[in-house]
């Protein structure tokens, strides 16, 4: 786990807390390039991949997402189990990323969190069915950006 840094007093904390983690930005659609279109006529083929578009190892495992200008994490940051770590540390804001589907029960849900109605060690069942991809949480943990522990400690 990441150690805690000092906020200075009056400085609001945002966390990137939920979706598939930006990774790059290219002026240049990715999607496009994928299908071998011209920039100027890219006919947004990304609208056909609104989670975007899954890119694979050689050993077929999901590894990225090219979703138009961006590259992202093929699987979904989810710290919604670790609500009670979030708080500890001093974050003020949770920053969800919109998906194609489930969006508004996403938000629910980690509103549920907030509001206590909902227990954080049952956040991530209550997730599953949501997710376009598996979850991760090991940049949370100091790890590599695709492992997941799955549980969190006792808050």
């Amino acid at each position: 786990m990441l150690a805690a840094m000092p906020v200075p007093a009056g400085m609001q904390t945002e966390l990137f807390a939920y979706g598939r983690m930006p990774l790059a930005h290219s002026a240049r659609c990715f999607t496009a390039r994928h299908y071998d279109l011209p920039k100027d006529d890219c006919q947004f083929c990304c609208l056909d991949h609104p989670d975007g578009l899954v890119l694979r190892t050689r050993e077929g495992q999901d590894f990225l997402a090219i979703n138009g200008v961006q590259i992202q994490s093929a699987k979904v940051l989810s710290l919604a189990h670790r609500l009670g770590e979030l708080r500890e540390r001093g974050v003020d804001v949770l920053r969800l990323s919109p998906q194609a589907r489930h969006t508004e029960r996403v938000v629910a849900l980690f509103r549920g969190l907030l509001d206590g109605e909902t227990p954080p060690a049952e956040a991530q069942h209550r997730l599953g069915p949501y997710l376009p991809a598996e979850p991760c949480d090991g940049y949370w943990r100091g790890e590599a950006g695709m492992d997941w522990l799955g549980s969190a400690p006792p808050t």
